[in-house]
């Protein structure tokens, strides 16, 4: 899980101050681990953009900051839960295999494959949106042709096929005769088919590569003081 708590010690430091001082440290205090928060927050997502190929914004907006308080001297930045199954971003960071997508699990149940499916990666074939992700459009194209949509009354008809006309391309799901498993593309007029996704047979293995308590725990032990000082001397100035 990813989670990183900045808390602050107040005590000693509140001992030292004078009584209009003191009662203006916790209002400074938890200003600044605010403050600090969404520093980490903004550097997050840099770090994102420097080593994820264009992230998605569903991505990039994948943490939150739980605010402090002047009761409650802590603040917490941390990702957005999800309902089930390990987050991918889990995975960037400590490496190993991935989870299964979606999109994998409904092919793996859905289509007719004579091989072990546990997934599929975009084929040269296929076509991709501005995050370098397989299409939403075209997914459904492929889902429906191959009767696989969740919603089995989006699937292709025989009505609706006749109604699109035999110019349309069509998909399929490769024949034991091909030598590279996965789902195809057949445009009518040309004789070689394209690949649209490629079907792997076990969870492929990434690299640790995002750096996530590291980097935001550097970020927010540089960020901290200066914002402290920022959000006291403001403090003490307008205290009455």
């Amino acid at each position: 899980m990813f989670a990183l708590s900045i808390k602050a010690e107040t005590a000693k430091f509140a001992a030292a101050l004078s009584a209009v001082a003191s009662k203006q440290l916790p209002y400074a205090i938890s200003r600044a681990l605010n403050d600090t928060a969404q520093d980490v927050l903004a550097d997050n997502k840099r770090l994102m953009t420097s080593v994820f190929d264009r992230p998605t914004p569903f991505t990039l907006n994948a943490f939150y900051a739980k605010p402090a308080t002047q009761q409650s001297l802590s603040t917490t930045v941390q990702r957005k839960d999800q309902v089930v199954g390990k987050h991918y971003l889990e995975t960037e960071a400590s490496g190993g295999a991935r989870g299964q997508t979606g999109i994998d699990k409904l092919l793996s149940m859905r289509i007719a494959y004579a091989g072990h499916l546990w997934g599929v990666v975009p084929g040269d074939g296929a076509r991709l949106d501005a995050y370098g992700n397989w299409s939403s459009a075209e997914r459904n194209q492929v889902l429906a042709v191959l009767k696989a949509m969740r919603d089995g009354a989006a699937n292709e008809t025989t009505r609706s096929r006749k109604r699109a006309g035999s110019a349309r391309a069509r998909y399929f799901v490769s024949p034991p005769s091909f030598k590279t498993p996965g789902i195809w593309k057949r445009i009518p007029g040309q004789r070689q088919p394209s690949l649209i996704l490629l079907f792997v047979g076990e969870a492929p293995g990434y690299q640790a590569r995002f750096p996530f308590h590291a980097n935001a725990e550097r970020v927010a032990r540089e960020a901290f003081p200066k914002r402290f000082a920022q959000r006291f001397n403001a403090a003490l100035a307008s205290a009455r």
